[in-house]
């Protein structure tokens, strides 16, 4: 199993991107009271609206919002470390869900292929499957309500 790394959310910028804090901590030299940076983070393998997208975008961030409740996450980084817009690139997983997956399923999101992420191919080989058997997806159905 690939190396997973605990961070805190410190804000949800977008259904796609992050904030966080603990990417570069280093034990040998943390120290609790030293600010620690944050960093974007953008979720591999998957495409959210914009938030000027109303009201989708906006539907879409606060849906990640919801999953993560303030609590830490798991980041498994990509192959290709970032993005041109320079945020980390990762699958981000809580209590053995990964997030990712689960905003494709239920439709807030659209999967894509574009960046050159392979270490969870089960991630299209899942979101393909569940709709596959039925399991559909809102995306459409949210565009247009």
């Amino acid at each position: 199993m690939p190396k997973r790394l605990e961070v805190k959310v410190t804000r949800v910028v977008s259904g796609q991107t992050l904030e966080v804090t603990g990417i570069d901590k280093q034990p040998e030299t943390f120290s609790p009271l030293a600010p620690r940076p944050s960093m974007q983070v953008r979720l591999v393998g998957i495409d959210a609206p914009d938030l000027q997208q109303q009201p989708w975008g906006q539907a879409a961030k606060e849906r990640l919002e919801a999953m993560i409740e303030g609590r830490p996450v798991l980041l498994e980084f990509d192959v290709q470390d970032k993005d041109t817009f320079g945020r980390r690139l990762a699958y981000v997983w809580q209590d053995g869900v990964l997030l990712n997956e689960k905003l494709v399923k239920e439709g807030y999101v659209l999967r894509v292929t574009r960046s050159s992420f392979t270490p969870l191919s089960h991630l299209k080989i899942g979101c393909d499957y569940y709709i596959t058997i039925g399991g559909g997806s809102n995306f459409e159905e949210r565009r247009f309500h």
